[in-house]
């Protein structure tokens, strides 16, 4: 564990108990997260903004982008709150680490939109990217946080409709929306019962008015007939580990290739601290190796991806 990583727990500890009361404005609060979070184009990286299946996406590439694949990213915020822009220090290196184009969604968030808007929009530009033909419609889902809650959404339809993609990588999934208690393992009584004062309005934001066991908003429900290999990263210390647990067991029961790496006293997603926390940066090196390995593996691309839809 780096003294980076000690400063970084000892300030997640710090900020918590205010996050779990805070009810602010979520329309400032957005505004503020964007700003904190904007940063430049590399020089030999690209930004570009484009419309797919009518969802305002954004494009990220680094270098010359491989064209044997293509990433779909959905990035995490609880479902109210996120954007590529917040994400793209991140989303920078994850596509220099895996060598590809990266996709970026900018779906609708609650609670503005609750479910099943932002499901609807993510489903709706992956349609529109496999039939454009780019990655020659060979596509990685990925996400983190929320966003690995509509990795696992979207994988569960596209198991149904018997077209996968080609694989699946998952930051700290939320994947389990029945319930807010999670077990007590290296976390505090305080830091599990402001964890679960925050997903309860979280929870209430996005699905006020749903079943919670539908597997399109708690994926440990799905069915994983026929999924491609998928890559899960949590900390070992967060509360949403139990949340990787689950969906890895799940996935293996359908006799799915599951990769779970945990790293013990890391935060909640802290793969976003790149470059500044060490592991961090081992953490995406670990999502290239995981991204470049399954692509060489796969010669050929799956015939169900190459039936585009029109």
């Amino acid at each position: 564990m780096s003294l980076r990583l000690h400063l970084v727990k000892f300030v997640y500890l710090l900020l918590l108990p205010r996050l779990a009361q805070d009810r602010g404005d979520i329309v400032r609060s957005r505004a503020q997260l964007e700003h904190i979070s904007r940063c430049r184009t590399p020089p030999d990286a690209d930004r570009r903004h484009e419309i797919l299946g009518k969802v305002p996406c954004t494009t990220f590439t680094t270098g010359t982008p491989d064209p044997a694949a293509i990433i779909f990213y959905m990035h995490g915020g609880g479902h109210v709150l996120g954007s590529p822009a917040t994400h793209a220090r991140m989303l920078f290196r994850i596509a220099r680490a895996c060598g590809l184009e990266l996709v970026a969604s900018d779906h609708r968030l609650a609670p503005e939109a609750p479910f099943p808007a932002g499901y609807h929009d993510v489903l709706a530009a992956y349609q529109a990217l496999l039939a454009s033909g780019r990655g020659q419609g060979r596509i990685i889902l990925m996400g983190d946080s929320a966003g690995g809650n509509l990795v696992f959404a979207l994988l569960h339809t596209l198991c149904a409709q018997g077209r996968p993609p080609l694989a699946a990588v998952a930051l700290s999934p939320w994947t389990e929306l029945g319930s807010t208690e999670r077990p007590r393992r290296r976390q505090g009584r305080r830091e599990l019962r402001h964890v679960s004062t925050i997903m309860q309005r979280l929870i209430q934001a996005y699905v006020p008015d749903r079943p919670r066991d539908d597997p399109l908003i708690s994926p440990i429900h799905g069915d994983f007939h026929g999924a491609p290999p998928v890559l899960i990263q949590a900390s070992a210390s967060e509360p949403l580990h139990h949340d990787a647990e689950l969906i890895t067991a799940h996935l293996r029961s359908f006799g799915t290739a599951v990769t779970l790496q945990t790293w013990p006293h890391a935060i909640h997603v802290f793969q976003a601290l790149a470059p500044w926390l060490p592991e961090a940066g081992q953490a995406i090196t670990q999502i290239g190796y995981f991204v470049r390995t399954t692509i060489s593996r796969s010669a050929t691309p799956p015939a169900s991806q190459i039936r585009h839809e029109h």
